[in-house]
């Protein structure tokens, strides 16, 4: 077959890259019995460049957790030239390693063995993703499935693909796993083959501590006949496709386990056993002969559950935690902010999968003052957006500070007026109004940056409880807006709860995450020139499916995380004043 422009380009690319950089890795050639060639490049991590004539472009490449296995470093070839270790590289908190193993006689085919270590305390859950694009090109054709199935799905093995049987490029069989009904630990979770394109995604968690193990099989061939019939041979998993596998063939996960022992008498220590029992994994026998089960079969690896295992009944079960919401995906501690919105938290009394807006009126933004203008603190609406109101000239013409305007009335301000932050004389807001000190209410009190009826000290009281904005009021049951209960929540009496136990909590005296605080005075600026108006920010992007948009003004709802914190911990120190 011809070879594509694509392809010649890409030589050409790789010609002329070569030729300014010498030290790039070429290349390991490994040969199979049959003489079909599998060009182990080390760039990516081990994939198949072209195969033999112009089977593949590029193919075979490994992604863990959506980034692409791509070790630094050249890859060494075993002493008897069989097999290409490449380097170990992090990914997804894992040490990803890849092995891929040519045999010298029998089978033409490459097998693949994808390690994925975990090396930390904790479970990791993650994806495995092969890809790649096969040199057949746009005559590329799906000759046959394992399960006989008109198009690849998950059901599937293995899958064919050739341009011409019997001429053109080789033909190919892509062996991705055991399958549903192998007995394997793993099984695909998505399968695709789009003209010239292939692709395939595992999801899997580690165990703490533990390693898993994924093998690929790549067949080249001259006859669709002669690679299926190599591919079925391989579906029973002989001798030979465990060629080397010694050290992991208790832990590979997409195919099923070799053996695995009723007994472990004279038994070799690490072989795959079976202990009968429901809540334990890989069991694997010890120095002393027994069969040990490890791991928990139940743990799906999300902080948001507690996994228990009950043995009588060979089930799982997995539960919400009172005190975490689970949205889009991740899991998120009771009363912390959106990473981007500080008006939105999780509240899981109120919606344990998705945002919560903050009570109206509470601050997401201190005011700011910059070239001669004052931008009053910004407060959180009903639903959950941050106002900022626009922009105020100083009447002095100039900024006292970072903060506030430089004052033209002192002590001018006639009967109960004060000198606001625009540096005029204001008379003093409702109770509800927002407010950044106690002289601008009426009532002397500014509590949760809103004019309040009282001082309303003491733990789990607020003044912006929704639908008593600006009356002191115990905060409702369940809840906890300014973080004071550590590890609790309010009892709706004034009070913290231990969930579950009913008691009251010690409040945490110590900072406490909360909303952030954006820079009103350059968000205002850009959104200008943008032709938004500060007064009315768009609302937050929904959050199904775990993504935050990137829209203009948007760092304006995007304080950083720190500065949340502080914040949060300003306000609580108000409130005891």
């Amino acid at each position: 077959m011809m070879v594509s422009l694509r392809r010649l380009l890409a030589t050409a690319l790789v010609a002329a890259t070569t030729l300014t950089m010498p030290s790039l890795a070429l290349a390991t050639d490994l040969t199979s019995g049959g003489g079909f060639l599998f060009d182990v490049q080390d760039a990516y991590g081990g994939y198949l460049s072209n195969g033999s004539i112009d089977a593949y472009d590029g193919c075979y490449y490994l992604s863990v957790g959506g980034t692409t296995y791509s070790p630094s470093g050249a890859g060494t070839l075993s002493a008897d030239g069989r097999t290409v270790t490449l380097r170990v590289a992090t990914l997804a908190g894992l040490q990803v390693q890849r092995f891929v193993y040519v045999p010298a006689s029998g089978g033409d085919w490459a097998r693949f063995a994808d390690v994925l270590q975990n090396t930390s305390s904790t479970a990791i859950t993650t994806t495995v993703r092969i890809n790649g694009n096969l040199g057949s090109d746009s005559a590329t054709r799906l000759m046959a499935t394992s399960s006989g199935g008109a198009s690849v799905s998950t059901n599937d093995a293995w899958f064919a693909t050739d341009d011409t049987d019997g001429s053109g490029d080789p033909s190919l069989v892509h062996f991705l796993q055991g399958g549903p009904s192998s007995g394997a630990l793993v099984n695909a979770r998505a399968v695709s083959q789009v003209a010239d394109n292939i692709e395939w995604t595992f999801d899997v968690t580690v165990p703490a501590g533990e390693r898993v193990v994924f093998l690929t099989f790549a067949l080249q061939g001259n006859s669709q006949a002669s690679v299926q019939a190599e591919a079925a041979r391989l579906m029973d998993m002989p001798d030979d496709a465990w060629t080397g596998l010694e050290d992991y063939e208790t832990e590979i996960v997409n195919f099923p386990a070799r053996t695995i022992l009723t007994s472990c008498a004279g038994a070799r220590v690490g072989a795959r056993c079976d202990d009968g029992l429901f809540c334990t994994r890989l069991d694997r026998c010890t120095a002393a002969g027994t069969c040990v089960g490890t791991g928990d079969p139940c743990n799906d690896g999300n902080a948001c559950t507690v996994d228990t295992c009950d043995e009588a009944t060979d089930s799982c079960r997995n539960e919400m935690t009172p005190d975490r919401c689970l949205i889009g995906g991740e899991c998120v501690a009771h009363g912390l902010p959106h990473p981007s919105y500080p008006c939105l938290y999780c509240d899981p009394d109120a919606n344990a999968h998705d945002w919560t807006p903050r009570a109206e009126g509470t601050s997401c933004g201190a005011a700011a003052c910059t070239a001669g203008r004052v931008i009053p603190e910004a407060t959180c609406s009903a639903t959950g957006r941050c106002i900022v109101p626009p922009s105020e000239p100083c009447a002095a013409g100039a900024c006292a500070d970072g903060a506030s305007c430089a004052s033209t009335c002192g002590d001018d301000c006639p009967g109960d007026s004060y000198c606001g932050p625009s540096g005029r004389c204001e008379r003093p807001r409702a109770n509800g109004s927002s407010c950044a000190n106690d002289e601008q209410c009426s009532s002397g009190h500014c509590v949760d940056r809103i004019c309040c009826n009282d001082a309303c000290t003491g733990t789990c009281r607020s003044c912006g409880v929704a639908d008593a904005v600006g009356r002191c009021t115990n905060v409702p049951a369940m809840t906890d807006p300014d973080l004071e209960c550590a590890g609790g929540f309010c009892n709706g009496a004034g009070a913290c709860s231990i969930p579950d136990a009913g008691v009251p909590a010690t409040p945490d005296a110590g900072p406490r995450p909360d909303a952030g605080a954006p820079t009103p005075d350059a968000a205002v600026a850009r959104d200008a020139a943008l032709g938004i108006d500060a007064a009315t920010p768009p609302e937050p992007p929904s959050d199904e499916g775990g993504g935050c948009s990137a829209q203009p003004g948007a760092e304006r709802h995007a304080p950083s995380t720190i500065l949340g914190l502080l914040l949060g911990l300003a306000v609580w120190a108000r409130r005891r004043r």
